[in-house]
């Protein structure tokens, strides 16, 4: 699993490079706070990083919080830029208009809560060792939750992207942006049976394996940008704001 998390910060790292000239031109930035949030994510879930960054806190476990944080912030984000690409209306409401942010804020108050109410004395990424207690459960249960939300109201619009376009690399984006968020919406399901022994981590390595679909679809996204250049491309993932 450690070796699935490298991967995904590694690649999340990377992404965000490439955009940094592009942020100078004010261009990219959503994708840029994307990329950064991911990589933080997935960087506090390292064991090493996760346990000396823990040790600053007061509240154990603290870091786990801020990792879920993170991703909510990074696929929030990359939702909405998604959302306006394929001119789907209503699915940027319901990630970013009044709908979704009402989500956002009910997703977010119940994660601050039920983390309040968890006793995890040790340290423990994921709360993997307090999945058994109900607060630790319901607290991972409502990040996977809300991040399978965001996917499913994406999923069609991309769905129908997939099917109608005749451009290669469109296609291609579509396809690998629809594979990442079909596994969230997989891993919200594995959630439920995490108390069984060995699917927690094969929920986790879903949860890689999903971030590095979506990443690989952005990518996709740059180079249809870069080797056709046509004019639908020039609103491409990678590039959603005007210089």
């Amino acid at each position: 699993m450690q070796v699935a998390f490298w991967i995904v910060l590694i690649v999340a790292v990377a992404l965000t490079l490439t955009r940094v000239s592009s942020i100078t031109h004010r261009m990219n930035a959503a994708i840029a706070v994307s990329g950064t949030s991911l990589a933080i994510a997935f960087a506090l879930m390292l064991p090493p990083v996760y346990h000396a960054v823990d040790g600053i806190f007061i509240r154990t476990n603290f870091t786990d919080l801020l990792a879920k944080l993170a991703i909510f912030v990074a696929t929030n984000v990359l939702c909405d830029q998604v959302a306006r690409v394929l001119n789907d209306h209503r699915a940027l409401v319901l990630v970013s208009g009044l709908g979704g942010r009402l989500v956002f804020a009910v997703a977010l108050a119940a994660a601050l809560i039920s983390f309040a109410f968890t006793d995890t004395p040790t340290a423990s990424p994921g709360l993997e060792l307090y999945l058994h207690e109900p607060a630790a459960f319901i607290y991972n249960l409502i990040a996977v939750a809300y991040l399978a939300y965001l996917a499913a109201v994406l999923l069609p619009g991309l769905t129908h992207d997939l099917n109608t376009t005749r451009n290669r690399w469109r296609r291609t984006a579509s396809g690998l942006l629809a594979a990442g968020f079909g596994l969230a919406v997989l891993r919200a399901f594995l959630m439920l049976l995490a108390l069984l022994p060995g699917w927690y981590e094969a929920g986790q390595i879903v949860s890689a394996l999903s971030a590095l679909c979506v990443i690989a679809g952005l990518a996709a996204a740059w180079a249809a940008l870069r080797v056709q250049g046509s004019a639908p491309l020039r609103t491409s993932l990678l590039r959603t704001d005007e210089p």
